[in-house]
């Protein structure tokens, strides 16, 4: 027997065979879902017929067709004259797994891979991530995805998987057809089949289906905020980790048929030739939505999950938590300088002038006047760059995962956990700060990988230790803390919010003057 292989496993589909490296098995490309193109494309995925022989799990599958990326009205990938930091935008690309990746991009694209330790009958807890990039890019197939740290250190099994983006998995479709009528909730209709196959089929790979923890960073964050709130998700996963991509509103119904109209004048589309939304090549819709979607909406995507009545039924966490997930324990958390990551590429970056600062914040958040005005009375110190970053920051993706945590809180049926990630990138003399993704290779453990954003040192190797124990520790019992990290839970009475840095510290209610400022205007 080849001593780099796996054990062969029986599933329900065929049997499959993976590799023994980094003292794991490491399955890769396990097929859970037919094509979703041809008579598929923009309907609910088909799961995988069964196969003959011994299926070769040792390469990562397709990954699905790409849209494009725009957050905080700017482009997430945009290059600036200058290579040094051309350099760390690529690195920070790397490190949120959505740079070039050597695969290719199909309508093919139902692939999940499994990192185990065992395939024996432990029932190990298994986590399922759910990769960034909005709901328009990504993919599974990065190494900062490598679910072998946190397989033999923590002895967890770790599921990752690709399902459809933009245009094929958001487009809502349903008013063209009625066989479209999942077609604005279809990649999260993929991410459910996902879950329901690691049910059948997880425990021959030594995990418990009983012990499912859904996590994920930035649009993988709002996935698992959207999970929550989909009644077919209900019972397929048991605890729930959100970093940096609370969804406590999604894409209302008209906004999302707007846009669709617009594709659909485009092309030349209606309800007489809709069909001709399965026969037109992809990357010809793909491009249409790229031209009407931001009009519509320049802060982000509007091809997104939306509140379509049948999958999704209300705004996950607005105006309350969803009852459905209500004995769900929650991990919720951001970064301190999200927007950095995005702002990197603007030419401007730490060269605005006040009024072009104001302008972009008035530009992209409904009281960004009014924000940039408060925020300069309490960081008197900071320059315009980063003032607008406090702004958008916050606006984006802090004060949600607030709102998120308190909805949760109020229900008073299973516990909510707060971070926030403030250790400071060693890029660009730390410009950066605490950027959207830095805590991704500390939860993973593959800070090596990130070396141009994160510097080598004992203060990196501490907090790769404790996060990904924490993690696993939540996964494992529905709490992350340790003999090293007492964590209390979250409630609206203190705040209690865990702050990762050298050293660590225990807040309540940080940033207090902020939290209060978008109590009054967020809405």
């Amino acid at each position: 027997m080849n001593m780099n292989l796996s054990p062969i496993i029986n599933t329900v589909a065929g049997k499959l065979q993976g590799k023994a490296e980094n003292d794991c098995f490491n399955f890769k490309g396990i097929p859970y879902g037919e094509s979703t193109g041809g008579v598929n494309r923009f309907k609910p995925p088909v799961p995988k017929a069964p196969w003959q022989g011994v299926l070769e799990a040792v390469n990562y599958g397709n990954s699905a067709p790409q849209g494009i990326l725009k957050m905080g009205g700017a482009n997430a990938a945009a290059k600036v004259d200058n290579a040094e930091v051309n350099g760390v935008i690529q690195a920070m690309l790397d490190l949120a797994g959505l740079s070039a990746i050597p695969v290719q991009f199909d309508e093919d694209c139902l692939y999940l891979n499994v990192f185990t330790s065992g395939t024996d009958n432990k029932k190990r807890p298994v986590m399922v991530w759910l990769h960034g990039g909005g709901f328009s890019v990504g993919s599974s197939a990065s190494v900062a995805f490598d679910g072998s740290f946190l397989c033999k250190k923590e002895g967890v099994v770790v599921v990752t998987l690709n399902h459809r983006l933009g245009a094929a998995g958001f487009l809502n479709l349903g008013e063209f057809d009625e066989a479209f009528a999942d077609a604005a909730n279809a990649g999260m209709l993929d991410i459910v089949l996902a879950l329901k196959w690691v049910q059948q089929h997880i425990a021959a790979f030594g995990g418990d289906p009983g012990n499912v923890t859904i996590f994920g960073q930035s649009g993988g964050g709002r996935k698992v905020s959207v999970l929550m709130a989909m009644p077919e998700a209900q019972g397929l996963f048991h605890k729930a980790i959100v970093q940096s991509g609370s969804a406590e509103r999604i894409i209302p119904l008209a906004a999302s048929k707007k846009v669709s109209q617009l594709v659909a004048d485009k092309l030349g589309i209606t309800k007489d030739n809709a069909s001709k939304f399965q026969e037109l090549p992809l990357y010809e819709i793909f491009k249409v939505v790229s031209e009407v979607e931001f009009p519509v909406n320049n802060f982000s995507s509007v091809v997104a999950p939306a509140v379509d009545g049948r999958n999704v039924l209300t705004d996950p966490f607005y105006p309350k938590a969803p009852a459905d997930s209500a004995n769900i324990p929650l991990l919720i958390g951001t970064d301190l300088n999200e927007m950095t990551t995005f702002l990197i590429g603007n030419p401007l970056w730490l060269n605005y002038s006040e009024e072009q600062a104001r302008q972009h914040a008035a530009r992209v958040v409904k009281v960004g006047d009014k924000a940039y005005s408060f925020y300069k009375q309490l960081l008197p110190d900071a320059s315009p760059a980063y003032v607008l970053e406090a702004v958008l920051s916050d606006a984006t993706y802090w004060y949600g995962s607030v709102v998120t945590a308190e909805s949760k809180s109020k229900q008073q049926a299973a516990p909510v956990f707060m971070y926030r990630m403030d250790y400071q990138s060693s890029a660009l003399g730390k410009c950066l700060k605490s950027p959207h993704g830095i805590e991704i290779p500390f939860v993973f453990g593959n800070t090596e990988f990130g070396e141009e954003i994160l510097a080598k040192g004992p203060s990196r190797d501490r907090l790769t230790a404790v996060m990904s124990n924490a993690w696993a520790n939540f996964a494992r019992s529905g709490n992350p803390s340790s003999a090293q990290l007492q964590w209390p839970a979250y409630t609206t009475t203190d705040r209690k919010t865990m702050i990762f840095n050298d050293p660590i510290e225990l807040v309540n209610d940080p940033e207090h003057e902020r939290r209060m400022f978008w109590e009054a205007n967020y809405f």
